[in-house]
């Protein structure tokens, strides 16, 4: 592991009361080991059992398991340089906005924080509560609209308050004005904790390990494929491609046929994804894992692309 690889961050939006603070509290909960630095508007928000507290300050609360809140501010920045350039340095940041926040305007401040190279921003998670949706007025309701099409993940909160006829209007809704978002539906905001850090790509610090295979939870099944020698190019691409319209997360090595002394890091977000160079050394030619909706993957039809190579 690089002592300077950026440490991987996931952002939170959605308008007040979606359960954006629910969320944290969930992730905070079951970190699994995971050492998580959540900076949040209010960290005082954020209702942590006392059992949990090592210490606290004026701006920061240290959990026992190795987790953090820190106040967002001015300082974010500072903030950031001092907990990942430190001797043991998170696994994660969570950056919940306010509730008023727009995603655009975070995602450039987050791109100030990777170009630094302290980060590298895996995905953003827009949450919206379901039974809220029906009462915002129009302006309100587009702008809604507007901040989840540019979120790769998109939460609908408080399902269990709506009935069947108002929560089928919604998901068409954002089929429309978010296409190229994965939406889950959700209660208390309780998507379990490792398919959420698969999905929005948050591996471990580094280069992240071998593929594996994931225990799903949250309807979520997962789909890996190995090959003993490098893949033809076009061959793969056309997996990518099938993958984007029916998986939330892919990620894994590959090398090509035609560079076989390449090898490629592969990152897929939603509709976004990524091929890097690696240095390590990789064998074999593809290795892959894939997650997404249990309603939506289609196993056979993705082993299909691959099945002569």
């Amino acid at each position: 592991m690089a002592a300077d690889a950026p440490v991987p961050l996931l952002s939170i939006c959605g308008f007040l009361g979606a359960g954006k603070t629910t969320l944290v509290n969930r992730l905070l909960a079951t970190a699994s080991g995971r050492r998580i630095v959540v900076f949040v508007n209010d960290f005082g928000a954020i209702n942590i059992d006392l059992d949990l507290v090592e210490t606290v300050t004026e701006d920061r609360i240290s959990l026992k398991n190795g987790c953090v809140c820190c106040t967002l501010n001015a300082d974010f920045l500072l903030q950031v340089k001092t907990l990942t350039r430190q001797e043991a340095p998170p696994d994660a940041i969570l950056v919940e906005a306010s509730g008023v926040t727009d995603p655009v305007a975070l995602d450039g401040s987050l791109r100030e924080v990777e170009a630094a190279g302290l980060v590298t921003r895996d995905a953003s998670i827009y949450m919206i509560d379901a039974e809220q949706v029906g009462a915002l007025d129009y302006i309100d309701t587009e702008l809604l609209l507007d901040h989840a099409n540019v979120c790769e993940l998109v939460l609908v909160n408080k399902t269990d308050l709506v009935d069947a006829a108002r929560l089928t209007a919604i998901e068409e809704m954002l089929a429309v004005s978010a296409p190229y978002a994965h939406v889950l539906k959700t209660r208390h905001a309780d998507v379990a904790f490792l398919p959420l850090l698969e999905l929005a790509g948050m591996g471990a610090r580094g280069q992240p390990k071998l593929p594996h295979r994931v225990t799903p939870g949250h309807d979520f099944t997962s789909w890996t494929f190995e090959a003993p020698h490098p893949v033809p190019r076009e061959r793969f691409e056309a997996l990518a491609r099938l993958m984007s319209s029916q998986c939330l997360r892919a990620k894994g090595f590959v090398i090509f046929a035609d560079a076989p002394e390449e090898p490629r890091l592969f990152n897929m977000v939603g509709k976004r994804a990524t091929l890097e160079p690696v240095s390590q050394s990789v064998t074999g030619g593809c290795r892959l894992v894939a997650l997404g909706l249990k309603t939506r993957v289609d196993p056979e039809s993705l082993a299909r692309v691959m099945r002569e190579v």
